[in-house]
């Protein structure tokens, strides 16, 4: 509180250390376009000195990408233009390579029981967006020191997330560096231990701690509509398929290719693979991926089949059967679950179950507002900055509804004006009520910094993007997120708003 309080009277702002607001960052998601956003409009609040007062700052999907690229580095508020370049250089640069893809694919299904689909998707996917397979941890994030705001991280109940329970408190959860958990109803582990076995309680079983690529593809499972996520899937598994054929042709070269029954049974797959977009030959894999198991690993016992090729069509294969049994079932997000019949919990449906299933908030409502509105974190201004396509007060409205539903404070919306304005937004919209947090809400292209030309930056910064974009499109877009915090007006708004908080 006291580094807030400093950096308050900077801005020639004092307060009492009873009276020191309590300022929330909110960064909407959007995947590869979110996190430079980000990225941009957190370098500029500390250029004109308003990042030291943020306590919080709150993340969904592509805006928790940043977020874990910043603050692997406690002191990242002081280096934002070295971590800016470095951003660039790693995104627009290329450092893929499909030899770690497989590495952390073949890890993954050997080490962990709950392997689902956002194993696939955080490194494969998530890593070719990225451009970087981050096996650092989360826990190693944990600072004291409160040089930066308090990193939250946003997801959701999979299994419990309907249509109707998008406004409901019990599906949302949190990862912090020092905790992961349910806010509702109040369960809770150490980030160390998220992913371990429990029973009332009590620890069963340690597993290793998620490593940030895997918790990048969790936060950022839903960039687009189940089809075009299943679609991608598909034709990453074309390529595993090239590299297949190839690591067979090897394993076999001893053998006489027409007598061997696993060698038919793989031509036969390799057929059926062009029709892999429809469920039912999906289904026909599965089953026949069954069999080729079986008879492969028979294969292996009674031919002298080259080491290393057989090790390589081996883990193959597993990675391969693996996913398509996943994208069969639409798995995502499987984890062990703390709360597995832990009796001090009030909430029957999540204690009943062993495994939780934990997607994209953006399911949900695409900022973060149900974490930064706990009644503890005592947060009375919220900086929300909207990176979304589509309707840029989506997030906001969803919100004021979420609040209506729960009895939690929160300003007044007029939706009239909003929906008049959604094609054109304004570049700040302030929310306030008496007894109720302020909002104030930046869509990242409106009519100040995107004037005549919003749908255009739309469509070139699109959410779902399986490629990354060249250096000048990165800090194209880093000068416009940055545009909406130095912009004069913005700027004396903001610091109105400031100024009401601490009183």
């Amino acid at each position: 509180m006291e580094n807030v309080r400093q950096s308050l009277h900077k801005l020639k702002i004092d307060c009492s250390q009873d009276n020191v607001p309590g300022i929330a960052v909110l960064g909407s998601g959007g995947g590869l376009r979110a996190m430079i956003a980000l990225q941009g409009t957190l370098r500029e609040l500390e250029n004109q000195n308003l990042l030291g007062i943020v306590k919080y700052l709150c993340g969904v999907s592509g805006s928790t990408w940043c977020m874990s690229y910043l603050y692997k580095d406690e002191d990242w508020p002081k280096k934002l233009p070295t971590l800016e370049d470095g951003l660039c250089e790693k995104l627009a640069g290329g450092s893929w390579k499909m030899s770690k893809v497989l590495d952390a694919l073949g890890a993954a299904v050997d080490e962990d029981d709950e392997y689902s689909l956002t194993d696939f998707w955080a490194y494969a996917i998530i890593y070719e967006v990225l451009n970087e397979l981050d096996e650092t941890l989360l826990s190693e994030q944990a600072s004291e020191k409160g040089k930066a705001p308090y990193p939250i991280y946003a997801a959701v109940d999979g299994k419990r997330l309907t249509e109707a329970s998008k406004t409901s408190k019990e599906i949302w959860f949190e990862f912090t560096p020092h905790e992961a958990g349910f806010p509702s109803p109040g369960g809770f582990v150490s980030t160390t231990h998220f992913g371990s076995e429990f029973e009332n309680a009590e620890l069963k079983k340690k597993n290793k701690e998620k490593n940030i690529c895997y918790l990048r593809g969790l936060w950022g499972s839903a960039l687009a509509s189940s089809e075009e996520i299943k679609k991608a899937i598909i034709d990453y598994l074309e390529q595993l398929w090239s590299i297949f054929e190839k690591k067979v042709d090897a394993a076999f070269l001893q053998e006489e290719k027409n007598q061997s029954e696993t060698y038919r049974m793989l031509s036969v797959l390799k057929d059926k693979w062009n029709l892999l977009s429809q469920d039912a030959q999906v289904q026909d894999y599965v089953t026949l991926s069954e069999i080729l198991e079986k008879e492969f690993a028979e294969t292996a016992k009674q031919t002298h089949l080259h080491e290393e090729p057989f090790i390589g069509v081996w883990k193959l294969l597993k990675i391969v059967d693996k996913i398509l049994h996943l994208l069969y079932t639409w798995t995502w997000g499987s984890n062990r679950n703390f709360l597995y019949k832990c009796r001090d919990i009030q909430s029957g449906d999540l204690t009943n179950d062993d495994i939780i299933s934990l997607v994209d908030a953006a399911l949900a409502i695409n900022s973060a507002y149900p974490l930064i509105l706990r009644p503890e974190r005592k947060v009375n201004l919220i900086l929300s900055f909207d990176f979304s396509s589509g309707d840029p007060f989506e997030s906001v409205k969803m919100a004021a509804k979420y609040c209506k539903e729960n009895n939690i404070p929160f300003p007044k919306i007029d939706e009239k004006i909003l929906e008049k304005d959604k094609d054109n937004p304004e570049d700040c919209y302030i929310f306030k009520e008496k007894n109720a947090p302020t909002v104030i809400h930046i869509p990242l292209f409106n009519r100040v910094n995107c004037e005549g030309k919003i749908d255009e930056w739309n469509e070139k910064y699109s959410t779902f993007r399986l490629s990354s974009y060249t250096d000048e499109e990165i800090r194209d877009l880093l000068r416009v997120a940055k545009q909406n915090v130095s912009n004069p007006k913005t700027k004396q708004r903001i610091l109105a708003e400031i100024q009401n908080a601490a009183k």
